[in-house]
């Protein structure tokens, strides 16, 4: 029975997730639409749109404090909390 709940939870924050990232693609055309339409039919340049950084993303740069709010956000969606490892377990250059 607990197993069900823990499905249900996680289900209903795929939707979640699924009608965040809906809104924010609406969001982000008609932004689009409306920054051509200021500069008189011209599409922004690309590389000034894809360069604004969202929140939600951990690459090399990102702050290891907002790296570990967001993992420890991810883990609370899927109803479990985040854990240390061990690092000499860690495989590299594979």
């Amino acid at each position: 029975m607990r197993g069900l709940f823990r499905e249900f939870a996680v289900i209903r924050a795929r939707m979640e997730d699924a009608r965040t990232l809906a809104s924010y693609q609406a969001y982000q055309t008609v932004r689009i639409y409306l920054m051509t339409m200021n500069k008189k039919g011209r599409m922004p340049d690309f590389r000034a749109v894809m360069a604004k950084r969202s929140e939600n993303n951990l690459d090399a740069q990102t702050d290891p404090k907002m790296a570990r709010a967001l993992m420890e956000m991810l883990a609370a969606r899927a109803g479990t909390k985040t854990k240390p490892i061990d690092r000499r377990r860690i495989v590299r250059g594979l």
